[in-house]
């Protein structure tokens, strides 16, 4: 038997992973795509918890999707 890397409640929900204070990531630019209004919030926005993951853990990111099984075109 293989024992997972983390604890299964070591994976939580993605939005409860970041939090507003992490928004000062984005350059200028970028916040006036992903938070246009200036008030996201990852934790109730899942594309904008997304794109936080990639640029603060883009090793994580790159497990996650790579381990994503995607349909073969037809």
């Amino acid at each position: 038997m293989t024992r997972p890397e983390a604890p299964a409640d070591a994976g939580r929900d993605l939005r409860s992973r970041y939090t507003a204070s992490d928004l000062g990531v984005f350059t200028c630019d970028e916040a006036s795509r992903f938070v246009p209004q200036g008030d996201g919030d990852p934790q109730t926005d899942v594309v904008l918890a997304w794109e936080l993951l990639y640029r603060l853990e883009p090793e994580l990111y790159d497990r996650l999707v790579g381990a994503e099984r995607l349909h073969p075109v037809s």
